[in-house]
């Protein structure tokens, strides 16, 4: 795989081809204004795809499959776009860890857009309750996880619209206790 550590201001990771290993198959943290784009990520015992206290991101036109969970937000990342990528056969794992694209703790203003995810287990996209969280989810094809397609956790805030979403075992976007008090606004719409 490939690890980035130390501050990397215009990183960019492009056109790589990355199969089997024990860790993440790009492990990245203190990104700023960076690029990943254009990688083949297969067959990782961990996250295809590990981005940390980053901002300013772009993850695009990548294909991930075979790994433990396809993409992972860890902490403290911002103003990022996960776009075009497709994120399918990620089940190395249970629960929430196995996941096309997972949002853990205190990420803001990051946009999932254009992605086709698809059998990775338990959900498509899940959005953490660790910390506030602001995930917007659009025109994303999501379907064939054995839980749910979207799952939002404890209040998150952000937007779900103009998804198709479908065959996803118990439900299509779960949004798990949500308090309109609390300043996390979330808006679900026009999803299919």
């Amino acid at each position: 795989g490939i690890r980035i550590q130390g501050y990397n201001p215009n990183c960019s990771i492009q056109n790589n081809t990355l199969i089997n290993g024990q860790s993440n198959g790009i492990d990245a943290n203190n990104i700023d204004n960076g690029e990943i784009v254009g990688n083949h990520i297969q067959d990782f015992a961990s996250e295809g795809l590990f981005l940390n206290s980053s901002s300013d991101v772009l993850i695009d036109n990548n294909t991930l499959f075979e790994n433990r969970k396809g993409i992972r937000l860890h902490e403290t990342n911002n103003y990022s776009i996960i776009s075009n990528n497709m994120i399918y056969d990620n089940t190395y794992s249970s629960g929430e860890e196995q996941s096309g694209i997972y949002l853990y703790d205190n990420n803001n203003d990051i946009t999932i857009s254009n992605n086709e995810i698809y059998n990775n287990g338990s959900y498509g996209v899940y959005v953490n309750g660790g910390g506030q969280q602001e995930a917007h989810l659009y025109d994303n094809i999501i379907y064939n996880h054995s839980v749910g397609g979207v799952y939002y956790e404890y209040g998150q805030c952000g937007h779900i619209i103009s998804n198709l979403i479908y065959d996803n075992g118990s439900y299509g976007v779960n949004i798990d206790y949500h308090d309109n008090g609390s300043n996390y606004e979330l808006t679900v719409k026009n999803n299919t």
